[in-house]
């Protein structure tokens, strides 16, 4: 910038000095200063702001980075307490299917249900007792030949 300001005023010193109207090409050098002084002012100051505004977008990149660390973290125990809490309950469920199985094979209801299904195979059983006692023994009754359903 400062280039450029020292020739503009090489170059009105010379148009001044060439043409004799040396006090409107000084005023207009001076304009010429302040004005090329004035922007590089603003330039500066557009510098300035530029380079606070990088500071505070590293800076929020810097929260965002952390932030995405703390919630990263955060699902991580919430998946961990996930799983514990779904592990605890399958095996809570397991635990209570296991006591209700139980409760119902030690109930009257199991009992009179094998009952029922076994009643078939043992009178089945029992008629062939009966023909082979007999077969082996004619002599037997058969009428007597009877067992408890107890």
């Amino acid at each position: 910038m400062a280039q450029i300001v020292h020739r503009l005023l090489i170059a009105f010193v010379l148009v001044a000095a060439a043409t004799g109207r040396r006090v409107q090409a000084a005023n207009h050098v001076l304009y010429s200063l302040n004005y090329a002084l004035e922007l590089d002012q603003k330039q500066r100051a557009h510098e300035r702001d530029i380079a606070a505004l990088r500071e505070q977008l590293q800076n929020a990149k810097a929260e965002l980075a952390s932030a995405k660390r703390v919630m990263e973290a955060e699902r991580k125990n919430a998946k961990a307490e996930l799983a514990a809490a779904r592990q605890a309950t399958a095996a809570e469920v397991e635990s209570a299917k296991t006591a209700a199985v139980q409760q119902f094979l030690g109930s009257k209801e199991y009992t009179r249900r094998v009952a029922e299904q076994a009643l078939p195979a043992y009178e089945r059983g029992a008629e062939d007792m009966k023909r082979v006692a007999l077969r082996l023994n004619p002599r037997l009754d058969a009428a007597k030949l009877v067992l408890p359903l107890d």
